[in-house]
């Protein structure tokens, strides 16, 4: 059998370097700012934006040979990490357990960060007469590690207006919700899963407010779960899908501070 887990999206949290996403309402959406200006290079600025939150970009030629508006560098390449306690990835297949989660990441423009999560102590709880391990590695099967691939975050408006953070599979700088962002195995015999879609949390630290710290809530009912799990048919040899849920409370933390901006 073969699963994903959508266990890492959470830690993944991405944390909090997150990305402006224009939200489908009529209002500016969140944004994470970490935006400077530059100074003038022989009369000209040569920043790749135009605005003080380093959403709106330059153009080549104004980047190239300089010019009078885009005075802003979006500070790209910060470092993120983030920690965790419980992390549990359900559905109607598997219930796995971990019992803590760290990650670390890159914020890659104003819009998007990356990043990549690993979960301890994971087991699936639903086995008999023991709960049984869960790895991402066979040959640590002894660890009970389930590590995710790398992911891309970004940042959008709830609803209700909170501020949600989405998770998906990273291709390149885009997100791919059809790719696997996580995978496991549990046990012997060995049962494989994989996970892919879109994971979504509350973010949990206030908004505009300068800080180095985050957190995002991921919970049932909270944003966007439409996590889907993808395993094999031990009778058929089928692949067949279930949808699946997970629920973790992640605390990010960078290297500089961020705002994250919603008006």
């Amino acid at each position: 059998m073969e699963r994903r887990s959508g266990i890492a999206g959470p830690c993944i949290v991405v944390a909090v370097a997150l990305s402006a996403v224009i939200a489908a309402t009529a209002q500016a959406s969140p944004e994470i700012v970490s935006c400077y200006k530059t100074v003038k290079v022989e009369g000209v600025y040569k920043g790749h934006y135009k605005n003080k939150t380093c959403t709106e970009k330059a153009s080549e030629e104004e980047v190239d040979l300089g010019g009078r508006a885009n005075k802003y560098e979006f500070d790209a390449g910060e470092k993120w990490t983030v920690k965790g306690k419980t992390v549990k990835l359900v559905s109607a297949e598997v219930d796995v357990v971990c019992s803590k989660s760290a990650g670390s990441g890159t914020v890659l423009t104003p819009t998007q960060l990356s990043g990549v999560f690993r979960f301890n102590g994971c087991t699936e709880r639903s086995s008999e007469p023991l709960p049984i391990g869960c790895n991402t590695y066979p040959e640590s099967l002894e660890k009970d590690e389930i590590n995710t691939r790398r992911l891309i975050g970004v940042i959008g408006e709830g609803a209700g207006g909170e501020v949600l953070v989405s998770f998906t599979r990273q291709a390149g700088t885009e997100p791919a919700p059809q790719e696997s962002f996580a995978e496991f195995q549990c046990g012997g015999p060995v049962t494989s899963f994989n996970i892919y879609g879109t994971l979504s949390g509350r973010w949990t630290e206030a908004v505009n407010k300068t800080t180095k710290k985050g957190g995002i809530d991921f919970a049932v009912g909270t944003g966007e779960q439409a996590l889907i799990e993808q395993f094999s048919n031990p009778i058929s040899d089928e692949l067949e899908e279930d949808p699946a849920t997970l629920e973790s409370t992640q605390s990010y933390k960078f290297a500089d501070k961020y705002e994250m901006r919603q008006e």
